[in-house]
């Protein structure tokens, strides 16, 4: 039997998107999870699937072009998945949709279909989403079965999700909206190597990533390394933290759609602040102005 493999790309305290749909905390969408070898099908819902088509075809007809949602020309691996896209055949799920283009793609109205696909003796299944269809999937299946890193959503409708999620390399099973203490609860040590990921592939430092986070929070290096060997909580960690560095209130701009300097919880805003730094690493700012010297 198949297995049925759900993937979206998540923040920590449970947005897949902003209010207006907005994608800017995303990068890319470059990162197959190895999957295209796993799989041979790829579900989508009516609400993604015309921005899903048109990104990945935008890539097939011009791999030097922008492109939209991201304004930015598409990585090697976006072409790897563009490719993978054009020949991996395609159910769309909807109950408004009659057609779609292509040999390779077809529609189905009920999300049954999934069940019937999952008897077939093939490859996996990949629900790419949208959320709202992750759902109604996730719904169908036993808990936990199948379930895999989010990731590769261009725009759609903004919608909660019900199915159980993957933040990274970390298996976080909830329903519903996810409760606040659960971020509190996260281990700095399990986002900390992502950090160092998300850095290091923009040809940043771990050197310059920690110097920004003893900037931002007074550790010492031998502090910080403590915390991670400790395996501290996100709320641990930051309120232990020696002396929160006063120009943190200068940070500002959008992290997941939302403005980090309007979060109102104490302890999302210090993480938002970290997240936000460690975007402008990332984006290949100057320590100098990362650190607001």
């Amino acid at each position: 039997m198949r297995k049925v493999i759900s993937a979206m790309q998540m923040s920590l305290d449970g947005f897949i998107e902003g209010p207006n749909g907005d994608l800017d905390w995303i990068e890319n969408w470059e990162d197959s999870y190895d999957l295209m070898e796993q799989v041979d099908i790829c579900v989508l819902g009516g609400g993604m699937y015309p921005g899903y088509e048109q990104y990945w075809t935008s890539i097939l007809a011009d791999p030097k072009a922008v492109l939209p949602f991201t304004g930015k020309v598409a990585t090697p691996g976006e072409v790897d998945y563009a490719h993978f896209a054009d020949r991996t055949p395609d159910v769309v799920l909807s109950s408004a949709m009659n057609q779609v283009a292509g040999n390779t793609k077809r529609i189905e109205h009920d999300v049954d279909a999934l069940l019937r696909l999952k008897q077939q003796p093939d490859k996996d299944i990949y629900v790419v989403g949208g959320a709202a269809l992750v759902g109604e999937g996730g719904a169908t299946r036993p808990r936990g079965q199948g379930c895999r890193r989010a990731h590769r959503r261009p725009p759609a409708a903004a919608v909660s999700v019900r199915a159980p999620l993957i933040v990274n390399a970390t298996l976080i099973q909830w329903r519903g909206q996810m409760p606040q203490h659960r971020i509190h609860r996260m281990k700095f040590s399990r986002v900390y190597p992502l950090y160092v990921q998300k850095a290091e592939r923009k040809n940043r430092s771990k050197e310059d990533l920690d110097q920004v986070i003893r900037w931002l929070t007074g550790y010492s290096q031998t502090g910080l390394e403590t915390q991670i060997e400790r395996e501290s909580d996100l709320e641990t960690f930051f309120s232990e933290a020696p002396a929160f560095h006063p120009n943190a209130a200068l940070i500002k701009g959008v992290v997941c759609g939302v403005r980090v300097e309007n979060v109102e919880d104490p302890l999302m805003r210090k993480v938002r602040y970290l997240d936000k730094l460690v975007d402008e690493l990332a984006m290949e700012k100057s320590l100098d102005k990362i650190l607001r010297s």
